[in-house]
Formats: structure tokens, C-alpha cells, sequence
């Protein structure tokens, strides 16, 4: 690790978390990118407008252009998760990551994996082939990380900090706990390693996934969808024919929604059929339904920028060091 952090600069040091930051914007891979962001600025103006010339007096916590939702505590804390999470990634947790697909050359070559394909497919089929099977699994993965998160109760201590957001903007689809994402992040990289793995051994070591604008096709048609309105107070619904295949911006707000029947609902990333096979699907219509968002009456105790850091792992030491009791 240390080997790790001696190798940046003063000025890499000095700006990094607003190169962490930024990198959300520049990158293809970040569901923050701005070509992404541009078009769900487009959408949401759209929609916006409809929905002020029937409902004019939408509350502020509700409306994608008011102050409330860039400018509030809420929002502010979005803003400085995103920030500090990005220093503490590039000085300590990104040396502790798996090497993710940097990996997967060494492995196959040690492993003889990829000298003698199995299969033989047109480089253009098995590249887009490989890019959707990588895109399901890493879909499939956030899912149950996602999931977790809400039934292990140290898991839901840290992602309490994402919902504990009372307005969603864009930004907040980046609000979390820096060891929520470091376990997510492992999970993910796993994921995609044995994906690659399992590709070239059947294609050959030259196989490469199929990418647009330097992402995984898939990953980055599915952000041209608006995707970053499923983090914004704009009612988008897909329709409940529609929305048993593709999470919609209305089914992710019925998740961070603090009404009891919301609950546990709509844990997918982009596609909804896992919701379905696990039971958690809540489809939505054009008619919004009436919310608000965050944990309550916990709210109030990760108002503050370091009781979003603090309070979760307080909590967690609590009960991990709390009294058994014998269950009768």
C-alpha cells in the first residue's frame, strides 16, 4: 500500500479529489459522464414542463429545477461524499482493489487458458457476445449487492448513507459509504475476471469486448436512456409492460421512497427481471405517485457530513460487540 501511495505527486496529492470528481464527468464508464447527463437534462426539462402545467405547485423536494435539489444539506453532502470518497480511493482503497481485467492475461497464460479455443466466431460477434454477457452479469451482480445491502444488517448501516439522501439529483447516484463501494467494487471486478476468463478460454486470448466511446456498448446505451434521472425527483414511467424488463426513474424513486409499502422494492440497476424472479418488482404509471425520500426520522442523525462516515461504522462496532442473548 505504501509503495502504492508514494508513487503520486504533491500536485496528484493536492488535486485529486477534484480529479476524482471530475472523472465522473469525463468518463464513458461513469453513469455521471456528461454526454449521459446531457440528454437526462433533455428529458427532464421535457417532463418537467408537463408536469408544471398540470401540478405548478410540485413540492421543491420534487422538482428537478428548484434550489431544494442542488443546493440543500442534502444535496451539499452528495457533493462532498463524492469528493473525499474519490482521495480516499486514489491513497488507500485502490491499492487494496484487484487488478480487475489487468489480471485476466496472467491468469490465462498461466493457466494455459486461450491456446486452443474452443469455439470460432467472427471477431466482431464474439466481442459484442462477450460485451452483453459482461454487461448481464455485471447487471446481475449490483443486483444482489444491492440486495444485501438491504438484508445484512452491517451492509444496510453503510448503504443507509445513500438513502438517507432527501433530495435525488444526479449526484446521488454516487452517494456512499467508501467501504460500500469498496465491497461492491471487489464483487464487480470478481465478476468481471471470471467473465473474461470463461471468454477466453472459449474464443482465444486476442478477445475484446465490443465498446462506444470507450465503454461496454451495452453499459453505455443504457446511460444514454436517462439512466441518471433514476436519481432525480423527475417521474419517468416506462409503464407496467415495459417496466417488468427495464427499471424505470419512477421505480427507483419507489425505492428510496420512506413509505413501509415501498420497502425492499426495486433493487435493480438497469434491468427489472431480477426485481421479478426475486419477487421485489413494483411497477409504476405515468400518474406520480406521492413520496418522500430518505430513512425518516434516522434522517436527522446523518444530517452531517461526518455522521455519513462515523455513524455507520460506530454502529456497526456496537452490535458487533453487543451481549449475546440465549434464544429461547
Amino acid at each position: 500500500m505504501f509503495d502504492h501511495w508514494q508513487r503520486f505527486s504533491w500536485l496528484e496529492l493536492l488535486f485529486s479529489p477534484l480529479a476524482g470528481a471530475l472523472r465522473l464527468l469525463l468518463a464513458p464508464g461513469s453513469r455521471t459522464y456528461w454526454p449521459y447527463l446531457l440528454v437526462s437534462l433533455a428529458v427532464a426539462a421535457v417532463f418537467w414542463y408537463r408536469e408544471k402545467q398540470t401540478s405548478p405547485h410540485l413540492p421543491a423536494e420534487l422538482d428537478v429545477f428548484s434550489r431544494a435539489t442542488w443546493t440543500s444539506q442534502s444535496a451539499l453532502n452528495d457533493y462532498a461524499l463524492v469528493s473525499i470518497n474519490a482521495l480516499l480511493f486514489l491513497y488507500f482503497l485502490e491499492a487494496l482493489l484487484p487488478s480487475g481485467t489487468r489480471w485476466v492475461p496472467t491468469i490465462a497464460a498461466q493457466l494455459s487458458i486461450g491456446d486452443e479455443p474452443l469455439l470460432s466466431l467472427s471477431p466482431l460477434v464474439s466481442s459484442i457476445l462477450l460485451a452483453g454477457t459482461l454487461f448481464v452479469v455485471d447487471d446481475f451482480l449490483r443486483f444482489n449487492a444491492h440486495r444485501l445491502e438491504h438484508r445484512v444488517a452491517f451492509l444496510w448501516e453503510l448503504h443507509k448513507v445513500h438513502h438517507s439522501a432527501t433530495v435525488l439529483n444526479f449526484v446521488t447516484a454516487e452517494r456512499q459509504h467508501p467501504v460500500s463501494l469498496f465491497l461492491t467494487s471487489v464483487l464487480l471486478i470478481s465478476g468481471a475476471v471470471i467473465v473474461n476468463l470463461i471468454f477466453v478460454k472459449l474464443f482465444g486470448r486476442a478477445i475484446k469486448p465490443a465498446y462506444w466511446i470507450g465503454a461496454n456498448v451495452f453499459w453505455v446505451a443504457s446511460n444514454f436512456l436517462a439512466s441518471a434521472l433514476r436519481h432525480s425527483p423527475v417521474w419517468i414511467s416506462f409503464g407496467p409492460n415495459l417496466e417488468q424488463w427495464l427499471i424505470s426513474p419512477a421505480q427507483h424513486q419507489i425505492h428510496h421512497s420512506d413509505k413501509p409499502e415501498h420497502f425492499d422494492k426495486n433493487y435493480g440497476s438497469t434491468l427489472a427481471i431480477w426485481d421479478r424472479v426475486f419477487g421485489s418488482l413494483y411497477r409504476t404509471t405515468s400518474t406520480r405517485e406521492p413520496l418522500r425520500f430518505g430513512l425518516g426520522a434516522e434522517n436527522v442523525e446523518l444530517a452531517r457530513l461526518r455522521d455519513l462516515y462515523l455513524r455507520p461504522l460506530r454502529r456497526i462496532v456496537t452490535r458487533v460487540n453487543a451481549p449475546r442473548t440465549r434464544c429461547s
